[in-house]
């Protein structure tokens, strides 16, 4: 009995080949899955590139960000300086 049913698997093995039920082979699947795999790898490196570039101009902002808070500050200081030298003159 047990050796029917070993028949019986082997040819539905040798019958299906391989074959999905989309009458695709394993290996095209598989094969299909690699491709999918690598495209979407792709994808995710230009992300990560992406994603770099965009720390970096943050980064840059930051740092322009702090630049104008500094110049600003000055730019009071010496109007308060031009008009208290212009107060001065008055008098």
């Amino acid at each position: 009995m047990s050796s029917d049913s070993t028949k019986k698997r082997r040819i539905a093995d040798d019958d299906d080949n391989g074959v999905g039920s989309d009458g695709s082979s394993t290996a095209a699947i598989i094969a299909k899955m690699k491709e999918h795999m690598i495209c979407m790898q792709n994808k995710m490196d230009g992300m990560e590139s992406r994603l770099s570039h965009m720390d970096e101009l943050e980064s840059r902002s930051v740092h322009m960000q702090h630049e104008l808070d500094h110049l600003q500050k000055k730019c009071v200081r010496l109007e308060d300086k031009c008009d208290s030298l212009v107060r001065g003159m008055r008098y």
